[in-house]
């Protein structure tokens, strides 16, 4: 798809090729949560109550300039190392190492009766920035050279042997810190253990890069098979098993501008658009950094609605995406079945193009 800014727009164009009635979703829109509220209008703003028509003839759309300031929004990250310590600065190292502390001496001293006189929890010794920073750096590593057991990467077997591990710490130390590290010290919610790393991470992610104009928001999912209450089974998915999260990202690179964990019916949407039915809820609440900049939105269609795209509109953003028949304000003769290789199209103006052609009385048929 070009995006050439000449092309006509098509955020309010519904193009059903060869409907037959079925659902084609992926299978990845099952929540509890959805539910489809009556759009809010207000009766005392004639524009708002206007009803722009919907013709079978396409009419060139404006498009809305592109006016962000795409690209890296921080100085000075010239190596990958860099790049790395911009995520993961002094801020976040210290809230490691001051929480594993101090979860280290309230957990010995809670269950100092039961703890055995060997473990070498008992031998625990205060950890520091460098020590956190090498355990990331371990684990990064562990993903580029994968091995089926843990304690492999410490043996000294000449044909399993790992020398560069153990030669950095000893296999006790970081099974020792990975067993006692923590991020809060607060744990009555879900999320709580690391709620404030994922807001540290999402902050960064909003504020060192600004995306190109295209850009899509959709559900990923992160492989986890472990015990979890809001586990989720995605069938289509490569990895089924996992924490799901919806995620706006750049179009071109993949780049995650934005993310919201997926936790069950206490997901924190935020408030500001706590009024929206839920699908969208979660996009406006995604994209709030990026309204009024003349993005391009592309969505599946969990997430598209007619009065969805009418408020992207106003923000100035443009949207295209797939549309489920049954979303209220789709037209009636676009709800009758077709039989297959036959199309069927409408249109309607945007906002701003409408209420010209209002003035003007031009409102084709």
């Amino acid at each position: 798809m070009s995006s050439s800014e000449n092309e006509m727009d098509c955020d309010d164009i519904i193009d059903l090729d060869d409907f037959t009635g079925s659902d084609e979703s992926d299978g990845e829109s099952e929540y509890s949560e959805y539910s489809e509220k009556s759009d809010d209008t207000s009766e005392n703003d004639p524009e708002e109550n206007f009803e722009m028509p919907w013709t079978s003839n396409g009419i060139p759309r404006s498009v809305f300039p592109f006016t962000a300031n795409s690209g890296v929004q921080v100085n000075n990250l010239n190596s990958v190392l860099q790049i790395f310590e911009n995520f993961f600065d002094n801020n976040i190292i210290d809230l490691i190492v001051t929480e594993t502390n101090r979860f280290a001496i309230q957990y010995i001293a809670k269950n100092s009766e039961t703890i055995k006189q060997q473990s070498r929890v008992r031998k625990w010794k205060q950890t520091d920035s460098n020590e956190i920073r090498t355990l990331i750096g371990l684990l990064i590593l562990q993903g580029v050279c994968p091995k089926p057991e843990y304690k492999m990467y410490f043996s000294r077997r000449q044909s399993i042997e790992t020398p560069f591990f153990p030669r950095i710490i000893t296999e006790k130390k970081i099974s020792l810190v990975t067993e006692i590290f923590a991020l809060c010290r607060q744990f009555d919610y879900k999320l709580a253990k690391v709620l404030p790393f994922l807001d540290h991470l999402r902050n960064k992610f909003t504020t060192s890069y600004m995306p190109e104009k295209l850009i899509a928001i959709d559900e990923s999912l992160i492989g986890w098979k472990g015990r979890l209450g809001w586990k989720q089974y995605i069938p289509s998915k490569r990895k089924q098993f996992g924490i799901k999260l919806f995620a706006l990202c750049e179009s071109s690179s993949g780049y995650m501008f934005n993310f919201t964990i997926y936790n069950g019916s206490g997901t924190d949407y935020g408030t500001k658009y706590c009024k929206e039915p839920i699908t969208s809820r979660i996009v406006l609440s995604l994209i709030d950094h990026l309204l009024d900049k003349g993005y391009r939105l592309f969505l599946d269609n969990y997430y598209t609605s007619i009065d969805l795209i009418d408020k992207l509109v106003k923000r100035r953003t443009d949207c295209v995406g797939t549309m489920r028949i049954n979303r209220k304000g789709i037209p009636k003769d676009l709800k009758t079945k077709l039989s297959k290789g036959k199309t069927i199209a409408r249109y309607r103006r945007k906002n701003n193009d409408s209420k010209m052609a209002r003035q003007e009385g031009r409102f084709d048929d």
